[in-house]
């Protein structure tokens, strides 16, 4: 992504898959961070409002990251759709009727899977957020936290 939040697409599908797995580690590599709160500067153990200010920068930072991220999967699995429809008008104009019975249900199974995987983001997006909401300051940026967990949470009941 660029600096003003603009998605730059892959120039391949390679590219999208490196883009990917980096953009995963660096993902991976923030929450690891922000499990440690012992975090250390030079040796010493960060003060708590030193340590508060840091953590507000690194949720801000995976945030940023996690669009990315979703961005990246959401272009791969365009054209992973492309593909599979490629393959399935190709075999329909071959009179193949049960290799496009075929490929419409591996588009089909991708897409529940693509599905389940979405409902876990979802879910650990309402935990990030309820582990945030006591960080953030007074004021609308609370108001709109809490009130989307509230949301959330009744919406699973």
């Amino acid at each position: 992504m660029t600096e003003d939040n603009e998605f730059v697409e892959p120039a391949d599908h390679a590219e999208a898959e490196s883009r990917r797995q980096s953009l995963t580690l660096d993902v991976q590599k923030i929450q690891a961070q922000l499990s440690d709160r012992n975090r250390l500067i030079d040796g010493r153990r960060m003060a708590e409002f030193e340590w508060w200010e840091w953590r507000r920068r690194a949720v801000g930072a995976l945030a940023f990251k996690q669009a990315e991220l979703r961005a990246v999967k959401a272009w791969i699995h365009r054209y992973h759709q492309g593909a599979a429809a490629d393959r399935a008008m190709r075999a329909a104009g071959r009179g193949d009727q049960k290799a496009a019975r075929q490929q419409f249900h591996d588009m089909l199974r991708d897409l529940l899977d693509r599905a389940d995987r979405l409902e876990e983001s979802y879910a650990a997006a309402v935990e990030l957020l309820a582990d945030v909401l006591p960080s953030l300051g007074a004021g609308g940026a609370r108001d709109r936290v809490a009130a989307f967990l509230a949301a959330a949470e009744s919406s699973r009941n």
